[in-house]
């Protein structure tokens, strides 16, 4: 496997393990952003919001050709996401304080805005993670994959987003980007364009980009099954793992656009499915 694909698992890993560190103290500390965290209909609530966001995001790309609101709302999402944290254990206005230290930091360093995001989108999906039961979570996941694959092949809005928001330089995804120096490259060059210039030193860059969403669904699950036992939250990451795994070899073969939550939420499942049925036969005997 790609280096470039090692990274990004192992980036995908971290952020997982630093919105479950997160989560525990959420869990522990009962914080939640819903009234009645074990209501089903709070999937159905979540969806709404995440169908009318990406409307708004779209129609702002259509209309607006700046970056400074997108900026603004990045700020935003690490003062809060950073606050939110800190407020546990600091009083508010020292938490506060921090938080924006934190963004002004990002605003007057670039460099630091994929660390930025990488954190905020943990402590997103941690929580999001303590404030729902798990079969709310679990049916939230469903509905944000099915609109992730519907998103991405079929009214293709996901690819415009992306896109979008890339053209800004934005950060609301992880992007990873390698190079490469090599003759393969010269001539995988050659063979797809006749007016390339081509040279022995020609590089090829490679890169892959997880959204957002890609982070926190995952970690909202983690989250939320730790309610259920550790052991379930490992197994949901284990698998999510192994979802990922899964659609990064079917990039080695295929280069495009691919719906990462699919295949990551359907390997958190299988995941939290064998520690049930490992707990229940071990209860059993």
């Amino acid at each position: 496997m790609q280096r470039i694909f090692v990274f990004l698992l192992a980036t995908f890993a971290v952020s997982q393990v630093i919105a479950l560190a997160i989560g525990a103290v959420f869990v522990a500390q009962q914080l939640t952003i819903l009234e009645n965290p074990e209501d089903p209909g709070n999937a159905l609530t979540l969806m709404a919001y995440v169908l009318f966001s990406a409307l708004a995001i779209l129609l702002i790309l259509k209309y607006y050709a700046g970056r400074l609101l997108f900026l603004a709302i990045e700020l935003l999402l690490i003062f809060f996401s950073t606050q939110i944290v800190a407020a546990i254990f600091l009083p508010v206005p020292v938490a506060a304080a921090l938080a924006l230290a934190v963004a002004a930091l990002r605003f007057a360093f670039p460099g630091l805005r994929q660390y930025a995001i990488l954190y905020s989108t943990s402590v997103a999906g941690a929580l999001l993670g303590a404030s729902l039961g798990i079969v709310p979570a679990v049916a939230f996941a469903i509905l944000l994959a099915a609109y992730d694959f519907a998103a991405v092949f079929y009214t293709k809005h996901m690819i415009a987003l992306a896109e979008g928001l890339g053209q800004r330089g934005v950060a609301f995804s992880i992007q990873i980007t390698a190079s490469k120096s090599s003759s393969s490259a010269t001539k995988i060059n050659a063979k797809t364009s006749k007016k390339a210039k081509i040279s022995s030193s020609k590089r090829r860059i490679e890169s892959i980009e997880l959204g957002t969403g890609d982070l926190v669904i995952p970690a909202m699950l983690m989250v939320s099954s730790l309610k259920l036992s550790l052991l379930h939250s490992f197994a949901g990451l284990a698998g999510a793992l192994a979802g990922l795994m899964t659609l990064l070899w079917v990039m080695e073969r295929r280069r495009g656009y691919f719906p990462a939550l699919p295949p990551i939420v359907l390997g958190s499942f299988v995941g939290l499915a064998l520690a049930t049925l490992y707990l229940f036969a071990t209860q059993a005997t």
